[in-house]
């Protein structure tokens, strides 16, 4: 079987990035491979998503003060406000952030447990804008019309029905949060780090709630993901957990790793379009929640 046209694209594409991303071997100071590294996952983003997301650095704030810990990147609605500090630095109001992204060149066990605790404090703040689950909206439509065709049809005959159209459960009430690693830990150890997470966290802890929506291991050609039906659909059964694992079939096919974030964030920046959120400023300046 021929390979899709777009699964040679991202099989290229990752081989850039790992190849770029070595060059910052070179340098010897942490900070600098970070941050070059940083760009290089900016850049292939920036060059993907649609033209009406931005793209910085910053902490993301809610209307009580509450804010994040500083994320790397953070994919925002370029027709909403912003609070700039200096060049690409930000304060990001909650109910604009499309995603947050941590980039990590090696993703190891302090590593790992660090993305945990601020995927669990970004999604503790407070969001009011939803972001709705329209990944399968063509799919909902053809059904939705068929059986009202269906129903119409029977009604004619004679045949009485109530129509009751269950809506999936795709909404996202917290805003996702993605670890990027081009090299790290292998699928085995990140999910026993999860679930040790999670027991230490205590039980008002939940993995559904608190924990990252996606960690992409760029070198080994794995993701793993939140199983939220987002991004693929639910896992159904009694077995079905928090997570699932995607991973690459061989070396040819590792590059899809990539496809998995580019169909998150294009499924996130479509909802956004269909949906644009709404900064409601005056929730910001308003002392203790009463008016000014």
């Amino acid at each position: 079987m021929v390979d899709k046209l777009i699964s040679k694209h991202f099989s290229q594409v990752r081989g850039e990035l790992l190849q770029l991303s070595e060059k910052f071997s070179l340098a010897e100071h942490r900070d600098i491979k970070g941050y070059g590294r940083e760009a290089l996952a900016r850049n292939f983003l920036k060059s993907h998503l649609p033209k009406v997301v931005d793209f910085f650095t910053g902490e993301i704030i809610d209307c009580d003060d509450n804010r994040s810990s500083q994320m790397d990147l953070i994919i925002y609605a370029g027709h909403c406000p912003r609070l700039p500090l200096i060049d690409d630095f930000h304060l990001a109001f909650i109910d604009a952030v499309m995603a947050a992204i941590e980039v990590k060149s090696v993703l190891n066990a302090s590593d790992m447990s660090q993305c945990m605790l601020a995927s669990q404090r970004l999604k503790t703040l407070r969001r009011d804008e939803i972001i709705l689950g329209l990944n399968d909206t063509k799919v909902r439509f053809e059904k939705l019309r068929s059986d009202y065709e269906l129903v119409d049809k029977l009604d004619k005959a004679g045949v009485k029905l109530e129509f009751k159209y269950e809506e999936r459960k795709t909404n996202l009430k917290k805003t996702p949060y993605i670890v990027f690693a081009y090299k790290g830990a292998t699928k085995e150890s990140l999910c026993h780090l999860i679930g040790r997470y999670k027991e230490e966290a205590g039980p008002e802890y939940s993995l559904e709630e608190h924990g990252p929506d996606m960690i992409i291991n760029l070198e080994r050609g794995f993701y793993i993901y939140k199983d939220n039906d987002f991004l693929w659909p639910k896992q159904k059964g009694e077995n079905a957990s928090a997570y699932c694992i995607w991973e690459a079939d061989s070396d040819a096919h590792k590059g899809e790793v990539l496809g998995g974030l580019y169909m998150l964030l294009a499924n996130l920046s479509t909802a956004f379009l269909l949906h644009p959120p709404i900064i409601e400023l005056t929730d910001y300046f308003k002392p203790n929640g009463k008016p000014l």
